[in-house]
């Protein structure tokens, strides 16, 4: 159901409290470019095969003894530790306190089918980040074109999360 009060009161806030939007946009979108960079450099020491390209709470179904994944519109080839940093966004996303912990709970269980190369625990971070910045920037773009203004709380969460974000990836890699 639409909420005129977003639109009349909530948005131009968002307007006047992010300015320069735009500049961020740009500064995420080089951001993303270098984390491309960087998995293109160690594209081949890492294993790719199918991957499901597009995992997060909503594409998958867990029972007590399965898991399901569905909705495999932008399933594709390419790098796992793609499918990985995508899965693990959405829970560190929701409490990056607990990245590390969340991490390591994830990487213990998927580890004992798939040990990780050691270029893909150092680019898993970024891919998180990477996964981050999609995120955000396709969240803007709807509000900024008043498409779905009921986006505009994952904007502003998105965007104090941000600098954590970066901090985290940071800090990781020095963990590796």
């Amino acid at each position: 159901e639409y909420d005129e009060t977003v639109e009349n009161n909530v948005y131009p806030l968002f307007v006047q409290n992010y300015p320069r939007l735009d500049s961020k946009l740009e500064q995420l979108h080089s951001i993303r470019k270098n984390i491309s960079t960087k998995m293109r450099l160690k594209k081949e020491t890492m294993p790719m095969g199918i991957i499901h390209n597009d995992l997060s709470n909503e594409n998958i179904i867990i029972t007590k003894l399965h898991a399901y994944f569905i909705d495999f519109d932008f399933i594709c080839y390419g790098h796992f530790i793609s499918d990985i940093g995508s899965a693990l966004y959405y829970p560190i996303a929701q409490n990056i306190k607990k990245a590390s912990k969340i991490i390591k709970q994830f990487l213990s269980a998927y580890e004992k089918i798939r040990p990780l190369n050691f270029n893909e625990k150092e680019i898993l971070p970024y891919i998180i980040l990477h996964q981050h910045i999609i995120n955000t920037n396709y969240l803007i773009k709807r509000v900024q074109n008043k498409r779905d203004l009921q986006s505009l709380p994952k904007v502003l969460h998105n965007l104090t999360l941000n600098d954590d974000l970066f901090k985290f990836a940071k800090n990781y890699e020095k963990t590796i």
